[in-house]
């Protein structure tokens, strides 16, 4: 190739083009395609060929119910029902009304015929299917945004139970006598999409296997293979009385205590808040939360996965959100509510009057519970799935939640449910490695009194197994505590103002408890603060009314430590960690077994990931653009481009940026 000038005195370039000249404007036009398809994943998420969508089961117009109880006394009061997995779409019936394929791809639940024209008045239709428990008495639509493997996978949920139930915070006979009914037609969203860097786990929260150690506001990176992952997502539950729909499709209902619950048993001129502390927004409705569970295939762990609506730039799992379209039979929805919550009933499947809600698939063969199979193909370059059921049940365990503190004195609620793609036929509950109960149905429960297993701290393992000998495992632990001591005065030596062990002649005395939970709050590191080295210390403000006992710290999820002793900190080598985004999130308890939780804080460990040419712990634009830069550049290092450290800024280095962009 030779330069020649023209008569204004610009370059000409002519003879025969370069082997490197090509692999430079290869690399970029490589560059820039992956920009496009990078610009595109942020408005819209990855498209995705609808052939890999799973197919969806079958739903019913029917009403499936029976005269059987599924409930049991006692707090947290709830409903809650099961529905199946239904279809998956581009479409989204609140925010893009009308717009054919104009949303990022969500999976549905419930209503069958939910796309882009559904309205609240369509899914009530007779001629409309649906795939939750009870059939026809609950045609309401729910969805949320696809889980999705290495950006063209889409992963079917096993599971999603819909709860209504009071905020998690409040319990008691004021505010759930005076819960109404979820309004009719109400069409609402929770979580917010657009969030980049984790929501508050009041609203959101993730976590591997029911366990409570991995619970994260985005998706936990140490979820692997054949492990469940669970993702929970709470609605507002304070209804200004008026509308049904506003222009964010939120802002009509607000979160009990403040937006996205700053601690909602907090105190506001001495008045509790019971959806009463503003003139709107004053009406107490349940509070939706959805529960979805994920398996993770045979070589699919969870650092290759990203919800379809994160943005390039956000930490995968960060906009997680759920929109519910009401359409419940308004007598069964008025029901549920008066006699599950508002009578302190704690209910499955089960309208609280003894109407249970039946698998309208129970007795479906398996091979005919989907939709016909055409849309459904096997990914090209895999092998055809085999025959032979290899996929494990999904277990839920109801009671008791996670980390629950009882009395010696109370009695316990032990129940779970699973369920499995060909059938449950046993489900099993054990105590520290003791069967409790057990059954050959979908769900299993019993009461047992705390007395029974012994102050300290216990395990309780729910096992399901189906018919191919597949199993899944659900564990919880819950700490049984000795109950204060009755106190007395002696009536008969008149010692009115003491409190003394009680006598055959006194009379008992109401023990003070503290129910005040501690306060804390991260100060260190702040917010996206970046951090390097090899040794960094976390530190906290953590108060209490009597004393702070001890404080759990966790790191993307994972509790690494516990500290008990004052000012409460934990020190770390940042180099055992990865370069990128991270959390850590610090729990404060007291001797009473209250705790009380930090916000989860985000920060950034400053280490080199692939395809990060500047070193600030992102792969962008900015590295495109050195890379362009320097292509074909000998001698030079990683802050030139060169990715691969062979010296040279090549095709190799082109490849590992693509592969990685957006990370």
């Amino acid at each position: 190739m030779r330069k020649t000038f023209d008569r204004g005195g610009k370059v000409k370039i002519s003879g025969i083009i370069s082997n490197k000249t090509i692999l430079f404007f290869a690399a970029t036009f490589a560059v820039i395609g992956l920009i496009m398809l990078s610009m595109s994943f942020a408005a819209s998420g990855p498209i995705i060929d609808s052939s890999r969508f799973p197919v969806g089961f079958k739903g019913t117009t029917r009403v499936h119910t029976r005269n059987f109880g599924n409930k049991y006394a006692g707090q947290p009061s709830a409903f809650r029902i099961m529905c199946k997995y239904s279809h998956m779409s581009y479409d989204d019936p609140i925010v893009y009304p009308g717009q054919d394929n104009a949303a990022h791809l969500h999976t549905f639940f419930g209503n069958r015929t939910t796309d882009e024209n559904t309205t609240t008045s369509s899914l009530t239709d007779p001629n409309a299917q649906t795939t939750c428990h009870g059939g026809a008495i609950n045609k309401s639509a729910y969805w949320v945004p696809t889980l999705i493997h290495n950006g063209d996978t889409p992963l079917e949920p096993e599971s999603m139970f819909v709860y209504y139930k009071p905020h998690d915070y409040i319990h008691g006979a004021e505010h759930e006598r005076n819960m109404r009914p979820i309004p009719d037609n109400l069409k609402l969203i929770g979580g917010d999409p657009s969030n980049k860097t984790g929501q508050s786990l009041e609203v959101v929260s993730w976590n591997c296997n029911d366990d409570p150690n991995t619970r994260s506001n985005v998706i936990p990176q140490n979820c692997r293979s054949g492990q469940t992952i669970q993702l929970h997502i709470k609605f507002p539950n304070c209804w200004n009385g008026r509308d049904l729909d506003s222009a964010n499709h939120r802002s009509h209902l607000r979160y009990m205590g403040s937006e996205y619950a700053v601690p909602p048993d907090s105190s506001v001129g001495g008045v509790r808040d019971f959806c009463t502390r503003q003139s709107e927004h004053n009406i107490a409705v349940p509070q939706i939360t959805f529960n979805l569970v994920w398996r993770l295939p045979a070589g699919i762990n969870a650092n290759t996965l990203r919800l379809s609506s994160d943005a390039s730039d956000a930490i995968p799992g960060a906009s997680a959100h759920g929109d519910f379209m009401e359409g419940w039979d308004r007598n069964s929805a008025e029901i549920f509510v008066r006699d599950c919550i508002a009578a302190g009933q704690s209910c499955t499947n089960d309208l609280g009057n003894d109407t249970y809600l039946d698998d309208y698939l129970e007795s479906t063969p398996q091979s005919q519970q989907r939709e016909p199979a055409q849309t459904r193909v096997t990914n090209p370059g895999t092998t055809p799935p085999s025959t032979t059921d290899t996929s494990p049940p999904a277990v839920t365990i109801t009671d008791p939640v996670i980390d629950s503190t009882f009395n010696a004195n109370q009695t316990i609620n032990f129940a779970a449910s699973a369920s499995d793609n060909v059938g449950v036929t046993r489900i099993e509950l054990r105590v520290d490695g003791a069967s409790i109960a057990s059954s050959n149905n979908q769900t299993v429960f019993t009461q047992i009194p705390a007395a029974n297993f012994g102050v300290g701290n216990h395990t309780m393992r729910a096992t399901a197994r189906d018919a191919a000998g597949n199993t899944s495992l659900g564990e919880v632990r819950f700490v049984i505590v000795q109950p204060p001591e009755t106190l007395c005065r002696d009536e008969a030596a008149n010692n009115t103002g003491l409190n003394l062990p009680c006598t055959y002649n006194s009379v008992p005395v109401e023990p003070v408890r503290d129910t005040t939970p501690p306060s804390i709050s991260i100060i260190n590191p702040t917010f996206l603060q970046t951090i390097s080295g090899n040794s960094y210390v976390v530190t906290t403000n953590a108060n209490d009314n009597i004393a702070v006992t001890s404080v759990r710290f966790h790191i993307d999820g994972n509790l690494v430590t516990t500290d008990t002793t004052a000012p409460f900190e934990y020190r770390f080598n940042p180099n055992e960690l990865q370069g990128g985004n991270h959390t850590v999130m610090a729990v404060a308890y007291d001797a009473a077994g209250n705790y009380h939780e930090s916000r989860v804080r985000n920060f950034i460990i400053n280490r080199p990931i692939d395809g990060d040419v500047n070193g600030d712990g992102r792969v962008t634009i900015v590295d495109v653009a050195t890379l362009v830069r320097n292509y074909g550049r000998s001698g030079v290092g990683r802050s030139e481009g060169d990715l691969s450290g062979d010296g040279r800024v090549n095709i190799i280095d082109v490849s590992i940026l693509v592969r990685n962009f957006g990370r």
